[in-house]
């Protein structure tokens, strides 16, 4: 459904007042930010209730629990938490069945949310359910789409070509854009950054990206350290900038010629000269902002031999996939190493990728925010 449905609903119920919202890491954090500013502006009444980081708090959510909690990848991390997480959805269940909201919409986190949606849909079948972000069933286990459509009542997709997958099998889906492309760090400014931190005009700086969670860190946190300290001591006048979340900084090398900044990327994204990054939202965040740069991801042996046997994909970067051919240099498991990662930073074609990044964003707008495929829902 890639067609403008504003025309929908310029009158909405009034009885629709309570989302809950749920989300369980940084990117979904992200997305519910920017879908809650889109909802409040256009139903300031709206009462938000749900599970979400500092950027959905912002915009108004008292977090049922702490987003970390859910924010876990691979299957050998996963395990040794499921009694804690099968209790969490237990408990979120039932606040959702207290607070009887109008409409529920999970965003990606799939092994909590779809429980959870399993749950809503039997007990108070009326509440509207929507997941946001598509499992990606044109990679990988294409007959999800047909179990989430006994889930849910909508799909919203962050790319054109999901929806029709979901549409097959009953199930309303909309192309909502990816979010990424109204980015605050699109409006960042290299020479506020240089300013602030003293920097002269001719300084080099390399953005190193760790990812949002724990494991990513302890898995591949050391190759992206060896690949960032080489490329520094080769040469004079560069630095190093490492935007993160709080509650990985402590997580984090602290270095001379290192700046580590605690959620403040926007101006530091348009500043980078390059980047590293783990693979990850941040991929593509990096290409909307025509950062050249190259990935990496360490993984449990388990995790990585299932997804070669399941994913159908032959990428694992987002523009990559979007764009059918290898434009970021992807390093994954054994190919990770700071030796192979150096040699392709400083090979890098940055002006080959950012001419495939202007590309890719044509690829991600759309006319139908999320915000409005969910109101349509409720008109």
């Amino acid at each position: 459904m890639l067609i403008s449905i504003k025309c929908l609903f310029t009158e909405v119920k009034d009885s629709m007042t309570k989302i809950f919202v749920i989300a369980g890491e940084a990117s979904g954090d992200m997305l519910g930010a920017a879908f809650l500013k889109d909802l409040k502006s256009q139903r300031p009444d709206v009462q938000i209730y749900g599970i979400g980081g500092p950027l959905m708090e912002e915009q108004g959510l008292t977090s049922f629990f702490p987003m970390e909690e859910l924010s876990l990848m691979g299957i050998m991390e996963i395990l040794p938490h499921i009694p804690h997480l099968l209790k969490r959805i237990k408990q979120t269940a039932e606040e959702i069945k207290r607070i009887q909201p109008d409409m529920l919409v999970t965003i990606d986190a799939p092994d909590f949310s779809f429980r959870v949606a399993k749950k809503i849909k039997k007990s108070c079948p009326d509440i509207k359910r929507v997941h946001y972000v598509a499992p990606t069933v044109w990679a990988w286990r294409a007959g999800r789409a047909k179990k989430v459509a006994k889930l849910y009542d909508a799909m919203l997709c962050l790319f054109p070509f999901e929806p029709s997958y979901f549409e097959k099998e009953g199930m309303q889906s909309y192309f909502v854009g990816h979010p990424v492309m109204q980015a605050s760090f699109l409006k960042g400014r290299k020479e506020k950054f240089y300013a602030e931190h003293g920097l002269s005009a001719e300084t080099e700086l390399l953005g190193v990206f760790y990812g949002s969670r724990r494991s990513e860190v302890a898995r591949t946190g050391d190759v992206l350290t060896a690949t960032a300290k080489k490329w520094l001591a080769e040469k004079e006048g560069r630095r190093i900038v490492v935007p993160t979340l709080k509650h990985m900084v402590p997580l984090l090398p602290e270095e001379e010629g290192w700046i580590v900044l605690e959620g403040q990327k926007d101006d530091a994204m348009i500043a980078m000269d390059k980047a590293i990054a783990v693979s990850g939202t941040i991929g593509l965040e990096l290409a909307v902002a025509s950062v050249p740069h190259i990935i990496g991801y360490k993984a449990n042996a388990l995790t990585i031999w299932l997804i070669k046997k399941l994913v159908k994909t032959r990428y694992a970067h987002l523009a990559n996939i979007l764009l059918n051919k290898l434009v970021v240099p992807e390093f994954i498991q054994e190919d990770c190493t700071p030796e192979n990662m150096y040699s392709a930073l400083i090979n890098l074609d940055t002006e080959a990728q950012k001419k495939a990044f202007h590309e890719l964003k044509d690829l991600l707008m759309s006319e139908t925010s999320a915000a409005d495929a969910a109101l349509s829902l409720l008109s």
